[in-house]
């Protein structure tokens, strides 16, 4: 640091410090040389910049994290989506796209009102908790979520994961004296089967879905035929 500063203005670098009470700060650092007495010397100035970067960190978290649930939000799922769809295809890999709706969450949404976001928050824990530990989910709008399950065989695996999925979520579970019960319907799409852009491979989960919604309780995969691949949850 003082060598550089030595040759250019003095600027100002971060560090995390530990003060005198063993408690961590972050901090800028400059140093700046002088003169003292006819001799050479370094100022070491220190700013405690703690406040500040708690702030910067708050922020980052909101760019990229839906602030309900904790989830991936829309933006930085769908940039996930596409770095997903890069490594797959260096890697010749396939992956699943399941596309999810709650079923009658207005109803729901109605009943709670304020305290939805306790609602959301405990379903987001149960996908977390009930999906592979490489795989992504996100809250793209109100009652729909996406899940990115990288690295799949076939598609009996990406149902049984879809229905494991189910099952968690169709347990009761109280908020404010509400007991509720939530149950999904689900679209999914394979890459590179059905698309190799995500914008197409989230448009045709999402048809998937809409046609699972119809008779609630399904998941369904998207086909261009319309024999298309459907499993009863």
């Amino acid at each position: 640091m003082i060598e550089k500063n030595n040759e250019a203005k003095p600027e100002p670098i971060e560090e995390r410090l530990i003060r005198w009470d063993n408690k961590e700060f972050y901090a800028d650092i400059t140093a700046i040389p002088m003169v003292f007495n006819g001799e050479p010397v370094m100022q070491i100035l220190i700013k405690d910049i703690t406040d500040r970067k708690m702030i910067e960190s708050e922020l980052e978290n909101l760019a990229i994290y839906d602030s309900l649930t904790g989830l991936r939000n829309r933006r930085s799922f769908h940039d996930l989506l596409e770095l997903s769809i890069e490594t797959a295809n260096k890697k010749v890999e396939q992956f699943a796209l399941l596309y999810m709706d709650l079923d009658k969450f207005k109803e729901v949404n109605d009943t709670l009102g304020h305290e939805i976001g306790d609602d959301l928050k405990q379903f987001s824990n149960r996908l977390i908790n009930n999906v592979r530990g490489n795989s992504v989910i996100g809250r793209i709008g109100g009652d729909e979520f996406l899940i990115l399950l990288k690295d799949i065989k076939h598609s009996q695996n990406v149902a049984k994961i879809a229905r494991r999925l189910y099952k968690a979520l169709q347990q009761p579970y109280q908020i404010k004296g509400h007991y509720i019960k939530t149950t999904a319907s689900i679209g999914i799409s394979i890459y590179p089967k059905d698309g190799t852009r995500g914008e197409t491979l989230i448009k045709f989960a999402d048809q998937a879905l809409y046609s699972a919604k119809e008779t609630r309780n399904q998941l369904k995969f998207f086909s261009l035929n319309k024999k298309s691949q459907h499993f009863q949850i």
